[in-house]
């Protein structure tokens, strides 16, 4: 996501520069992951739209690496707000074995070391500035997979993140977040440099960076493009986390944008807004609607163990299609001129012969 921004300068960073990790004979490391080189960060995040994304116009194959690029430009005012959209934290651990090797698992996470000292989300909305609340974690909120585990972080009560600009702040080492088994949460070495926020172009810092480059020119070139990342992180993620723990301090740090609500078809399956009928709401595999879907059109909402209080539900869930005498429903999140809705800018097909497309209305 971030090739305009040098590779070779996280590869130096990487490589050399973690002054201020504590170093211990730990027979396990846990870290906040931070690669941007391979895509490999918070989201949302600043650092995955312009000017740090290539523009479209630079993707090359696959298809889907343009895709994603032709995306991320039309997000240039920030992400959108008619979704709601979790935060999603890497982290790793690193296990040492007796025999000299190591292996990089998913860290069993401690939910619990994440207080109001440890981690808290900032923003600046049309209604000020201050801490933003979040969904309280449970068991699900992290996912483990094999090399690496998942932290999802959702808005209270599910809703889209306000327009604003935020920051999420996450503390590490000693006094932040933990393992179950108590191993701190370290920033990674590329994101301890960075949270130093330190000139990396002023002689006094670019010592490790000209023992790896091998001249003064190149080491002041890839500085540069370290200060670009630390410069984003300076306009807010820093700021919020000095007012509660020194910002060198971060495991990890994310700023993004919500960008403003636009007039649109309301499409977000996740909290049953979606024009009906509509596929979406059926299960790929029966044809009937999702335990979601059917709980929602029965006026519910799901209980924490996926079932559905509702009654009406099952009868919903029966249903293999949609009635061919029912109205179809487009609801928008604002008012819209009637008048703007004309044969050519409403039209509906039937699709039942895919070679005779039919115009209806």
């Amino acid at each position: 996501m971030i090739r305009s921004l040098s590779i070779a300068a996280f590869a130096v960073a990487a490589a050399a520069c973690q002054p201020d990790l504590p170093h211990t004979e730990a027979s396990s490391v846990a870290i906040a992951v931070f690669d941007p080189t391979t895509a490999k960060i918070p989201l949302p995040n600043d650092l995955a739209l312009a000017p740090f994304s290539p523009p479209s116009a630079a993707c090359t194959p696959p298809e889907t690496t343009c895709a994603q690029a032709e995306l991320l430009a039309s997000f240039a005012g920030g992400f959108p707000s008619d979704q709601e959209l979790a935060i999603t934290i890497d982290f790793a651990q690193t296990n040492f074995k007796a025999d000299g090797t190591t292996e990089q698992v998913a860290p069993d996470l401690d939910l619990a070391s994440f207080t109001p000292s440890t981690f808290f989300v900032v923003a600046t909305t049309n209604a000020g500035q201050g801490e933003v609340p979040t969904e309280a974690f449970t068991a699900a909120s992290y996912v483990k997979s094999a090399d690496h585990g998942t932290l999802s972080i959702h808005h209270a009560g599910r809703t889209p993140w306000p327009t604003g600009a935020y920051a999420v702040l996450v503390r590490g080492g000693p006094n932040g977040v933990k393992t179950k088994d108590g191993i701190p949460i370290y920033a990674s070495q590329v994101f301890s440099l960075i949270a130093q926020g330190l000139d990396m172009t002023d002689p006094k810092n670019i010592g490790l960076l000209r023992a790896q480059t091998g001249s003064t020119a190149e080491a002041l070139v890839q500085g540069a493009q370290l200060n670009i990342v630390i410069s984003v992180y300076k306009q807010q993620a820093f700021p919020a986390a000095d007012t509660r723990f020194p910002h060198q301090e971060l495991a990890i740090a994310a700023t993004f944008r919500i960008a403003g609500t636009v007039t649109n078809v309301e499409i977000d399956p996740a909290r049953g807004l979606v024009p009906l009928p509509i596929d979406l709401l059926r299960d790929a595999g029966t044809g009937t609607l999702t335990p979601l879907a059917a709980c929602t059109l029965a006026g519910s909402s799901l209980a924490a163990d996926g079932s559905c209080p509702s009654p009406l539900a099952a009868g919903f869930r029966a249903l293999d299609g949609f009635s061919t005498t029912g109205m179809i429903l487009a609801p928008t999140s604002e008012l819209i001129q009637a008048a703007t809705v004309t044969d050519d800018s409403l039209q509906l097909f039937d699709l039942s012969l895919p070679l005779r497309q039919v115009r209806l209305r």
